[in-house]
């Protein structure tokens, strides 16, 4: 009966496993029947490609890694019309880090899963790197991912049974570049002694830091980041905001980060304020890293609303 038992778990395992690979690396898990229902949480139709050749997608160059323009997103929940998102706008700059904040409910996550096209919109644009993402079906869409959206999760989300380097060369293709490109994320991020080690035997700030670094390594267009340091202790937090911000600083990182902590955010250039689905306000940070000033214009923003 054990027998039995170990196997199902293993099967179990090799889903999740296939499911973080088909949703946000791997575009050849895409042509596998029983796992497509993992690449997109919604049934929209997309526009095809134009006929030619799709093995890889072209990018119109821009200066402006990310551009959301009036997006909507409603769900229906029985007769009634929730509006998830209405009208959002968002530009982030290259080089420009900026945070997210809201109540729960606000439409944060949401913003962030339509930025990363894993669900589509029901009006207004996502436009990365000068590709609106509805232009995509759903194998150049994940092919896109891959290469141009470096996404960063709180739970991390490794594989457990490859080790540090293996995990950060889950997205891209192989050759000498890319070692040189590992080489150089494990050298930035302080992780060169652990790159044989396997998530089980990294720390929680380790595995933020390799997680990051998988993200980074396709040189991403701009990087995403859903709560990252909402399973750390607050010391490790603060490490990997410095990590996050370093990477602004000296790499020209583009971020986009979702939290609802003013210790977090304050790390940020600018601070966009959601509720019910639409831009409330943003206002800059001074740099002077105080988040007591941060939770103050938050809360004023908000009226009497606790942050969430």
């Amino acid at each position: 009966m054990s027998f039995g038992r170990s196997n199902r778990e293993c099967f179990l395992h090799r889903m999740y496993v296939a499911s973080i690979l088909a949703t946000f690396f791997s575009a050849s898990a895409m042509e596998y029947p029983p796992y497509r229902f993992w690449i997109r949480t919604d049934t929209h139709p997309q526009q095809p490609l134009p006929s030619g050749n799709h093995s890889s997608v072209t990018l119109a160059l821009s200066s402006v890694p990310l551009d959301v323009q009036q997006v909507v997103k409603t769900y229906q929940q029985g007769n009634a019309t929730i509006h998830a998102l209405d009208g959002v706008d968002l530009t982030v700059k290259q080089g420009e880090f900026v945070a997210i904040m809201g109540a729960s409910g606000s439409g944060k996550s949401t913003l962030l899963h339509a930025i990363a096209g894993l669900i589509d919109v029901d009006g207004g644009s996502v436009t990365i790197a000068g590709q609106d993402l509805s232009l995509l079906s759903d194998v150049p869409l994940t092919k896109f991912r891959r290469d141009n959206l470096g996404i960063v999760f709180q739970a991390y989300n490794l594989i457990p049974s490859l080790t540090a380097e293996a995990n950060i060369r889950l997205p891209a293709k192989g050759g000498t570049e890319l070692d040189h490109r590992v080489d150089e994320l494990l050298s930035q991020l302080g992780m060169s002694e652990r790159r044989d080690h396997k998530p089980g035997a990294l720390s929680g700030g380790e595995q933020q830091r390799i997680a990051i670094a998988r993200a980074l390594v396709c040189n991403p267009a701009i990087l995403l980041a859903d709560e990252p340091t909402g399973s750390l202790d607050s010391v490790t937090g603060t490490q990997i905001c410095q990590l996050l911000r370093m990477l602004v600083d000296q790499q020209n990182c583009s971020i986009v980060m979702v939290t609802h902590e003013a210790h977090v955010a304050m790390w940020a250039d600018r601070i966009c304020v959601l509720k019910d689905g639409k831009n409330l306000a943003e206002f800059a940070t001074d740099g002077s890293r105080d988040p007591q000033s941060v939770a103050q214009q938050y809360q004023q923003l908000l009226g009497t609303e606790a942050i969430a």
